[in-house]
């Protein structure tokens, strides 16, 4: 039932009706800003003129421009790669459709990361669990992600008196694949047992015992991501290894989270104070179930 439940609660999060999105076009953003140099704005439609930013939503009717030496990446829908914007030139957003294929799916990650509205998603999340129960006693990792290593390592949060775990693979029928009892707090999965399945999702159960005494547990769910998505995964990588906001939105579109966070950190280094980053980053956690880690950051941001 934990199983279900858990799924339960990202499904709630991800069909939430968000303003600004699906049923609203005329307000709903065609791409983003992936990648900014030198001095670079953005006019919208009303006139208003703004300092362009990383993952900044980009609308119909915008105009990019760039000043001398400057240049802005931008990932819009109707394309099928990113447009890139040179020194001295104004780029203005159109409507146009968008394409099908890998290049849409990441235009649709990271536009649906910057509309989403994190404080409705967290009040949903808090209406089904409860703030006092938004985490397990026991935390594993991964949780709610991709993986795409067929032979994960496992790790989960030291319990106070703990001095054993119980360590099962239950896979979306909640048949046990795989049982361990640890005194560490990590385990790997271990080659001699039936490998994973490439696109099927996969559950985590870790319980600490004192002796005989059950402390608490956790459960965490994953899926090894396909084969065809990895191979995809694997182009982009080659052709954007300079530019961390381009996989950060590859890796959100085929839910691998865990990277998409380490790479949009990585961007967040560099800009520090960027209400963007902090929303998509807060969004990520909230499809993770972290509503803590997500709230840390709307109210720093407020």
């Amino acid at each position: 039932m934990q199983c279900k439940f858990n799924r339960f609660i990202i499904i709630l999060m991800l069909s939430v009706t968000l303003p600004g999105m699906a049923g609203d076009e005329a307000g709903k953003a065609v791409g983003c800003i992936g990648q900014v140099s030198g001095k670079v704005t953005v006019t919208a439609a009303g006139g208003k003129n703004v300092a362009a930013e990383t993952g900044q939503p980009l609308y119909p009717g915008d105009v990019i421009n760039t000043g001398e030496a400057a240049r802005a990446l931008l990932l819009l829908s109707g394309q099928d790669v990113p447009v890139e914007v040179a020194a001295n030139r104004s780029y203005t957003i159109d409507g146009a459709a968008k394409t099908s294929g890998w290049f849409s799916q990441l235009v649709a990650a990271v536009t649906s990361l910057t509309e989403e509205n994190p404080e409705q998603n967290y009040s949903s999340v808090l209406m089904v669990r409860g703030e006092e129960n938004r985490e397990a006693v026991v935390q594993i990792s991964p949780n709610i992600t991709a993986i795409r290593e067929a032979q994960p390592v496992f790790h989960w949060h030291t319990v106070p008196a703990a001095d054993n775990y119980g360590v099962r693979l239950l896979d979306l029928d909640e048949t046990a694949l795989w049982s361990l009892e640890t005194a560490d707090s990590t385990a790997a999965y271990p080659s001699g047992e039936p490998p994973l399945i490439p696109g099927e999702e996969y559950f985590l159960q870790v319980s600490a015992y004192r002796g005989k005494k059950l402390l608490g547990s956790g459960m965490a769910n994953f899926k090894l991501l396909s084969a065809e998505n990895a191979e995809t995964l694997q182009t982009l990588e080659e052709a954007n290894r300079e530019n961390p906001f381009v996989l950060a939105s590859a890796y959100a579109a085929y839910e691998l989270y865990d990277l998409a966070i380490a790479q949009i950190e990585q961007i967040r280094a560099g800009n520090p104070g960027n209400p963007n980053l902090d929303k998509m980053l807060a969004n990520i956690y909230l499809r993770q179930g972290k509503t803590g880690q997500a709230r840390a950051l709307l109210d720093r941001s407020d």
